[in-house]
This record gives C-alpha cells, sequence and structure tokens, in this order.
C-alpha cells in the first residue's frame, strides 16, 4: 500500500513528464509496429483504413488527445508554460493543417492522373485513325499512278 502512494505521488509530482513520456512510447511503439508491417500490410488493415469510425479513431489519438493534453497541463494551475509544450502544441497543429492539405492535393493528383489516362487513350485513338487514313491515301496515290 506505501508502495502504491509513493507511485500517486510521484506522478503527480512529475505528471507532466510522465504524460508526455507515456505519449513519446506510444508514438514510438506505433512507429515501429508500422515500420514492420511497411511491406506486409494485411487485408484486413486496409479494410479497417477506409471504415470512418476508424479514420475517426485516427484523428482522436494523433492530433485531439495529444493537443487536449498539452491545453490541459496549459490551462492547469500546477503547471507553468514550457517552450516544450507550446513547441509540440504548435508542431501538432501545422501537422494537422498540412495532412488536411495532403488529401486535397492528393485528390487533386488522382484528378489530373485520370485526366492524363483520358487524355493518352484518346491521343491513341487519334493516332490509330490517323495512321489508317494515311495508309488509305498512299494507296489511293499507288493506284492513280498505275
Amino acid at each position: 500500500m506505501n508502495t502504491y502512494k509513493e507511485i500517486t505521488t510521484w506522478i503527480i509530482n512529475n505528471k507532466d513528464s510522465f504524460l508526455v513520456e507515456f505519449i513519446m512510447v506510444c508514438v514510438l511503439f506505433g512507429i515501429t509496429r508500422l515500420w514492420a508491417l511497411k511491406k506486409n500490410v494485411p487485408k484486413a488493415l486496409n479494410k479497417l483504413k477506409k471504415i470512418k469510425g476508424v479514420k475517426y479513431f485516427r484523428f482522436i489519438l494523433l492530433y485531439a488527445l495529444p493537443l487536449g493534453i498539452i491545453v490541459l497541463m496549459i490551462v492547469d494551475n500546477t503547471n507553468e508554460v514550457i517552450f516544450k509544450n507550446v513547441a509540440l502544441f504548435i508542431i501538432i497543429c501545422v501537422t494537422l493543417i498540412f495532412n488536411i492539405l495532403m488529401s486535397y492535393i492528393n485528390s487533386i493528383f488522382r484528378g489530373f492522373t485520370q485526366i492524363i489516362k483520358k487524355n493518352n487513350e484518346i491521343t491513341k485513338q487519334y493516332e490509330k485513325n490517323f495512321e489508317a487514313i494515311y495508309s488509305a491515301v498512299i494507296e489511293l496515290k499507288k493506284n492513280q499512278k498505275k
């Protein structure tokens, strides 16, 4: 029972560093798991990525939870605002904005890719028709010379 009190008092006294370390361990664990699965992504994970609930959960874990914890640590009267917290808050906000912009850029890129594929198909059809017309003109010129 004495150890429980020691642990709780240590957590209360060092909650800033404890929360940051806990978040960093979770992030590093996630990164190592993703790195291990980089080449061998199971089909189930690909299906999970497309489910809206999982996307919202991912958003909460990546952005809302860290931002909320940082805001809570700043608002809490026992914690002082330190550069590390403010810098982490700014980095997460910038990353959120970057990811939102990247989703729009990816959709624009997909649109351009579809346009280019369609244009390529049309160009191939024009070339095929032009070759047919050109060979017909050559045949007509040969027939006129005879």
